[in-house]
């Protein structure tokens, strides 16, 4: 935050829906707010222990318009008067910090270092209470509330918001319990709070880009492990950009190296950087084989291979090595579908890489990170929560003996740029029972790379492990690129695909089949596309002008709103659902079948795995409602059509024998048996109206006899009408 950053480059991060959040700042205020976040940043790079800086950096962050930000350094700041009071909260006895932090004695007087402990201790707790609420972390918010009401229970803010936040929890949870999602992620929507996607304007701009030097590194890593694709600048870059796409994108892609037949094998993707949610054999890609073929000579730790146990430790293991991360695991203990806890242990994975290539480096620059792209379009929603942003985080590197006070470079805002960027890039799936269980996420360092078709040359599978082959779905040639596709969208409609595909571009898919469908249809004029784009303003689009998704490879975190009133303000609910990349079946046998059953079953087996949201009826039903708002002219069409149809229909009901004649037709003479008492028989007409063709015995219409001027009553009708009984048959 100390580097030079003006009022043009800010931007809040703050998701608006009630006047009960942190107003937004006066105009010129902003350039104050801005100096002073600079200031008090340089103060903390002398005095990182001073929970007064910490706390004064937070109110002006929380006035930027950065509560999440806010809610970080809220945090620690209560952490350091806890710790100057003597009290050593219990996470960090867990970690057991070494380094400058435990190097001040808590046994020491508070009045020795902080004189007013007290008072700084509530406005942390005034500022994290409204940080959280800003963030719509509601029960984090009310549960540290209630924490500080028994701690300053005179203090009328906490009394307050504590009623506010009562009132509203009663409504969300009773809003969300009546949804057909499981437990888990009805607890996940309860808890998960949103802030809007930026590019901080502090930060340098390497993190933003992909470097050239980025670039040579990953085709080295190509090249080490196959020979048959490299990495350039995609032909998506070089598309023509038709006008309702609004943007020209600038991005890379992996192309084939030489000719590839129908079902090789292209490449297998080992990472290091994976989570599980059960104990698996293999320490590194969980997979469950029977007898572990690779002891780790450093440590206790089982791999699958000697491949499994390099990579992890030229990635994470050196720091990790040792040290027991039991407490974490045991919060995923169970989870068998994508779920908020198991963020923190994916980024544990990430946070040690980070570590053991050195605390000094700028861990945005890391290879395995700054590889990755985040969504950075300034109308996206990210997931955050205290627990999962910031409390596990810094408990994680405090055990990896990280100084989360004094480095700058494991800064709040760091953290939650980082997970920006694995929601948008991570892949989970369920495993099956057969294999040990549980949930996987994780990033495969080349996939990220594999851009987007919905018409692919190239099919990704995983084996109930982090490890992802890749194989050709057709001939393929030299200097082609290769797609593969983010979900199953091949036989969907181009304005269905553009509507499920738009969480992971935010904006139109860009890929040849749907640029060729678009062409044809603008050219049959079948689609009105007008002068904002395929599917009109960016108010009419989905999600309205706030992207709420995250995906590109695996999880996207979907952020829907739901508006509940309280006596003071209206209150975001906001929910998560979860979209991955859908596994599918070749449709011809590979040439390296011993990577993967022929059993025709699995394909389906891996694509109900890997999706975790099942398409209901009632999302069906939505997606329709949300699609006809794209179109006003549908909504004219459909109208015309229902009032002619209810015209029609009451019009008929009303004299359906008169209604469906065309002209008279003349009676058959002695055919008509209700006219003389006790006669019975059967009622004839002539066939067209014609005198000269012979009578046929006429059935009945609706309630009437299809005989010109006659409409039977009921009873005389029921007695008459002999169409369809026994002895009747016409």
């Amino acid at each position: 935050m100390q580097r030079p950053w003006t009022p043009d480059a800010w931007t809040p991060t703050i998701y608006r829906t009630n006047p009960a959040q942190t107003p937004p700042p006066h105009p010129q205020l902003v350039a104050d707010h801005i100096r002073h976040v600079q200031s008090l940043t340089q103060n903390l790079s002398t005095s990182p222990y001073d929970p007064d800086i910490w706390c004064a950096r937070a109110g002006r962050l929380l006035s930027l318009g950065h509560p999440e930000l806010a809610v970080g350094d809220a945090y620690r700041a209560l952490l350091l008067c806890d710790y100057s009071n003597g009290h050593i909260p219990d996470f960090l006895s867990l970690s057991s910090p070494t380094g400058p932090i435990s190097s001040q004695s808590p046994t020491e007087p508070a009045s020795q270092h902080f004189p007013s402990q007290r008072l700084l201790s509530a406005s942390s707790y005034r500022t994290l209470v409204q940080g959280l609420y800003d963030c719509h972390c509601h029960p984090e918010a009310l549960e540290t509330c209630q924490v500080a009401q028994a701690k300053f229970p005179a203090d009328p803010f906490f009394q307050v918001k504590t009623a506010e936040l009562s009132a509203v929890m009663e409504k969300k949870s009773d809003h969300i319990a009546m949804g057909p999602e499981s437990a888990a992620r009805q607890r996940d929507k309860l808890h998960d709070g949103a802030v809007l996607t930026i590019p901080y304007p502090w930060m340098e701009p390497l993190p933003l880009q992909r470097s050239q030097a980025l670039i040579d590194s990953v085709n080295k890593e190509f090249q080490r492990c196959t020979s048959s694709c490299r990495l350039d600048y995609s032909s998506l870059g070089e598309a023509p950009i038709p006008k309702w796409a609004g943007r020209a994108p600038q991005v890379l892609g992996v192309f084939a190296a030489h000719e590839i037949d129908p079902g090789e094998c292209i490449l297998v993707d080992r990472t290091a950087t994976a989570a599980c949610s059960s104990v698996s054999a293999c320490t590194n890609c969980f997979s469950n084989t029977a007898d572990p073929r690779y002891d780790a000579s450093c440590c206790s730790a089982h791999f699958c291979s000697e491949d499994c146990y390099q990579t992890a430790l030229s990635t994470y293991h050196k720091v990790i090595c040792g040290k027991d991360f039991t407490w974490l695991q045991n919060t995923v203990t169970g989870i068998s579908e994508s779920a908020a806890a198991m963020r923190p242990v994916l980024l544990c994975r990430y946070l040690a890489s980070c570590v053991q290539a050195g605390t000094t480096l700028n861990p945005l620059a890391h290879p395995l990170i700054a590889r990755l792209q985040p969504q950075l379009s300034g109308r996206h929603l990210d997931v955050f929560t205290l627990t999962e942003t910031v409390v596990r985080p810094i408990q994680i590197l405090l055990q990896l003996e990280v100084d989360v006070f004094a480095n700058p470079n494991f800064d709040t805002w760091i953290i939650h740029t980082i997970w920006t960027r694995l929601a948008n890039n991570k892949q989970g799936f369920s495993r099956g029972p057969e294999n040990g269980g549980g949930w996987i996420d994780s990033i495969s360092p080349l996939m990220p790379f594999f851009n987007h078709s919905c018409d692919p040359n190239v099919e990704c599978w995983h084996e109930d492990t982090t490890t992802m082959s890749f194989f050709a779905r057709r001939h393929i040639e030299e200097g082609e690129e290769l797609f593969d596709s983010y979900v199953s969208v091949e036989e969907v409609p181009l304005e269905e695909r553009q509507q499920i595909l738009w969480p992971w571009f935010e904006g139109p898919c860009l890929c040849s089949k749907c640029l060729r469908e678009y062409r044809h249809a603008e050219n049959d004029t079948t689609l009105n596309t007008g002068s904002s784009g395929l599917f009109g303003s960016a108010e009419n689009r989905p999600f309205g002008h706030i992207q709420q998704s995250t995906p590109h490879a695996a999880e996207n975190i979907k952020l829907c709103s739901s508006l509940h009133r309280s006596p003071t303000a209206n209150m975001l609910s906001l929910t998560r659902t979860t979209t991955t990349r859908a596994a599918r079946q070749l449709p011809f046998p590979r040439t390296l079948p011993a990577l993967r059953p022929p059993a025709t079953a699995a394909a389906a087996a891996i694509r109900k795995a890997s999706t975790t949201t099942p398409i209901k009826p009632e999302q069906t039903k939505d997606l329709f409602t949300r699609f006809a708002k794209l179109d006003p002219e549908l909504y004219g069409i459909l109208t015309v059509t229902l009032g002619a149809v209810s015209a029609f229909a009451y019009y008929f009901a009303g004299n359906p024998t008169g209604s469906s004649d065309a002209r008279s037709v003349p009676a058959v003479p002695g055919s008509e048996p209700w006219r003389e008492a006790g006669a019975s028989g059967k009622y004839m007409y002539y066939p067209g109206g014609d005198v000269h063709r012979t009578p046929k015995e006429a059935p009945s219409a609706l309630n009437a006899a299809v005989i010109p001027g006659v409409n039977l009553p009921k009873e005389l009708h029921e007695k008459y009408n002999k169409y369809g009984k026994d002895g009747y048959d016409f």
